[in-house]
């Protein structure tokens, strides 16, 4: 259950923020006309409902703002843009959700706000008076205009296996930034939102089993390689965040957890929760012939018999700022496919089924029939054909039905089942679909169990 981390809001002192701003109010605190009022908050949390909160069981300090910084920018007639503030935010050393920066009085207009937190920068004082500062190598002057290189200004992401946020490039807190613009017309309070440069998952292991289950390793593959370049910045499409890198960025396999000791996923109870397993890493796209995110679970069972278990993550793309829950179910039931592949007139060109426990990857070169036939065991049985069971079984299958989606233009026929199999027809066009199979598996007297189990077909 997500549970918010409430924390105190601290305000920053009059007199320190005064120090760094440029006040317009006369002395008895009216405004000229054409100037308004702003109160001004800086916060780490999502600034859509839609997006997921961070701020759950497992969320740590780190998570939070520790240090910010905010350059306000005006625009002004002609498109130009100049530096009108800028405001260091003291947080006295604690971590904060959400914190106050102030109220500023400024000329009405459009104001471009840059922020950034958790980032070492340095400021220029005159007569007391905060009238510059450099962060990531960009210097911001006030009354200068917005420097060129802000846009293009890169970071280095180098955040994969930081499971206690303990990397060095962590040590200050997680990075974040953001760039956001209001019109200021009027007396108001701005919120500004600040954007975490890493992602954030959750393994959420069940056993579905009547044995403990020991985790021993836990694989994600297509992560953004540590040392890749990043926006510093974050791309956005409208309100979105998206994936975007400066330069051609390497996926690698991800070791989140691997611990020979392991850590229990207790047997299958009422009342029994999910065990946790929380991991950050790079912002990441899948390179993946399915667009998605391959994970691998290395369990033991029994005691000593290892257990090795593939599934794909159904994630395309894993953009900077998302916390991604992954539930994973253990069972002991497997599933094994056999092919059979029909090409028109003129040869068998080669094709080749790759089985990975939970997804099976069928790769073909042309048109023609072909036909999947798919059996499912007990993982004790493994090596005991005889106890193999198919669909049509009654006895251990209540139910069964497939999904097809995907690139399904690749089928002349899309496939179907027919007495167990699952018959289609490739018309030779490139591309990727996906067969999802759903069966319900009778698992003791009245007792039933949902088994889902995808294979990808792929032309080309």
């Amino acid at each position: 259950m997500i549970r918010f981390i409430r924390r105190s809001l601290l305000l920053c002192s009059l007199a320190a923020f005064a120090a760094c701003s440029n006040d317009s109010s006369g002395n008895d605190g009216t405004l000229p006309e054409g100037f308004s009022r702003i109160e001004l908050f800086l916060c780490a949390e999502p600034q859509l409902s839609t997006r997921a909160s961070w701020n759950d069981a497992n969320a740590v300090d780190e998570e939070m703002m520790r240090e910010a910084m905010v350059v306000m920018v005006k625009e002004n007639a002609g498109g130009t843009h100049t530096v009108e503030r800028i405001i260091p935010v003291a947080m006295d050393g604690s971590w904060h959700e959400r914190h106050s920066i102030g109220t500023v009085s400024t000329e009405d207009g459009t104001y471009t706000f840059y922020s950034f937190g958790n980032i070492e920068y340095t400021t220029t004082m005159t007569d007391g008076r905060c009238t510059g500062a450099t962060v990531n190598g960009i210097t911001f002057t006030v009354g200068q205009p917005l420097p060129g290189a802000l846009e293009s200004s890169t970071w280095t992401a180098d955040f994969n296996n930081a499971v206690s946020l303990a990397s060095p490039s962590l040590a200050r807190g997680i990075p974040m930034t953001n760039k956001e613009q209001y019109l200021v017309n009027s007396s108001r309070s701005i919120t500004l939102h600040l954007f975490r440069m890493l992602s954030k998952v959750s393994f959420e292991f069940s056993n579905k089993t009547d044995k403990p289950i020991t985790v021993q390793k836990i694989e994600l593959a297509e992560v953004t390689k540590n040392g890749t370049p990043i926006y510093f910045l974050p791309p956005k499409e409208g309100d979105n965040i998206v994936n975007r890198f400066p330069a051609p960025a390497t996926n690698v396999n991800m070791t989140v957890y691997d611990d020979a000791a392991g850590f229990d996923v207790p047997a299958a109870a009422p009342g029994v929760m999910p065990v946790t397993h929380m991991a950050y890493f790079n912002e990441s796209v899948s390179k993946h012939p399915t667009g998605q995110m391959p994970l691998t679970v290395t369990m033991k069972r029994d005691g000593e018999v290892v257990d090795t278990r593939y599934a794909l993550v159904s994630l395309s793309a894993v953009p900077r700022n998302t916390y991604v829950v992954v539930p994973i179910a253990l069972t002991e039931y497997m599933l094994e496919l056999k092919a059979f592949f029909y090409a028109p007139i003129g040869g068998y060109p080669p094709y080749s089924i790759e089985a990975k426990d939970k997804d099976f990857y069928c790769k073909f070169s042309t048109g023609g029939d072909f036909v999947l036939r798919p059996f499912i065991y007990r993982f004790e049985d493994r090596d005991d054909e005889s106890k193999w069971f198919e669909l049509t079984d009654a006895t251990k299958v209540e139910s069964y039905e497939i999904t097809v989606s995907g690139d399904v233009g690749i089928f002349s026929q899309e496939p179907n089942f027919s007495a167990g199999e699952i018959l289609g027809t490739l018309n030779g066009t490139s591309g990727t679909a996906s067969v999802r199979l759903t069966a319900n598996l009778i698992v003791g007297p009245g007792v039933t169990q949902i088994y889902t189990r995808t294979i990808y077909i792929m032309v080309g």
